[in-house]
């Protein structure tokens, strides 16, 4: 491949990478300030889901609360795991740059499903608010908030880095994190290297966000599902979007058109027997002589 498209290819990736940092604030921006449903509702769809898990059997009291309190009884565990959750983004775009610039053309393609993903769970926080783990324990469930309590990072919604408190579901750290796996895969593929590091991410993100106290299962459930339908809408859709596809195509309707005209151009010079008007002159001299014999 010559080297202007590689340093083509390159610098559309850049802006790329660059749009994503961009997507990522606007949309935490978006989701806190638009989005901001009443406490009530949150907290009562988080009874619905609790009753729910309880029924599909795996009730919070069998899974969720037993883990974060061995997690809790290990001082050394809960901070690992509540450092691990505070860089899940610088995580993502270390992986994301690494994915460009050793697989520029899976870094497109995936960048297109984190998109189609943050694109799809947006709407949700609207739709669904949803109390985390963390909030419920007015409502006899014993959950933690490891972040506040023993990481000194109280979430809230108000200043530059505050968050929607009641985005529960779906879980975009788990749907994100599993984009960021389609990454390292692509980006290692020797010996599964980057498969098997990503399959690692997602498993310690998916303890990460249970132990934590920030997501329910079927929260991690629902990320899951965002992401894979992110894949399957990235299938079908066209390889690219860019303009040099269009100029290609305008360019190409220019050069039929340039041959057309070309061979009109040739057919009058022809004249209407098909044969040159020099030729065809030489041809009816000879004739002439021919009948004057």
């Amino acid at each position: 491949m010559p080297k202007s498209q590689n340093w083509t290819r390159l610098a559309a990736n850049s802006a790329r990478m660059a749009l994503l940092v961009v997507v990522f604030i606007l949309y935490s921006w978006f989701r806190k300030t638009y989005f901001q449903r009443s406490p009530e509702a949150a907290f009562a769809n988080a009874i619905d889901i609790i009753d729910l898990q309880r029924a599909l059997g795996i009730a919070v009291t069998r899974v969720e609360i037993p883990m974060q309190q061995w997690v809790i009884e290990h001082a050394w565990s809960i901070d690992v795991f509540n450092v691990y959750y505070r860089q899940f983004k610088p995580a993502l775009y270390v992986c994301a740059v690494l994915c460009l610039l050793l697989a520029p053309i899976d870094f497109r393609r995936i960048w297109r499903v984190f998109m189609i993903a943050t694109l799809i769970a947006t709407p949700w926080y609207a739709l669904y608010p949803l109390a985390p783990p963390r909030l419920m324990t007015p409502f006899g469930f014993p959950f933690v908030d490891t972040l506040a309590v023993y990481g000194g990072a109280v979430s809230s919604s108000e200043g530059v880095g505050g968050a929607n408190q009641f985005a529960a579901m779906p879980s975009m750290h788990i749907g994100w994190t599993t984009i960021v796996a389609l990454w390292l895969a692509a980006a290692l593929p020797w010996w599964r290297i980057g498969a098997i590091f990503g399959a690692v991410h997602v498993g310690m993100m998916c303890l990460t966000v249970v132990v934590t106290g920030n997501h329910y299962v079927l929260d991690i459930v629902a990320g899951f599902a965002v992401a894979g339908l992110a894949v399957l809408i990235e299938r079908f859709l066209p390889q690219e979007f860019s303009l040099s596809r269009f100029s290609r195509r305008r360019r190409d309707r220019q050069k039929g058109s340039l041959v057309g005209s070309s061979g009109d151009l040739h057919r009058k010079a022809r004249g209407p027997s098909g044969i040159s008007p020099s030729l065809e002159s030489i041809c009816m001299s000879q004739t002439v002589r021919d009948r004057g014999r």
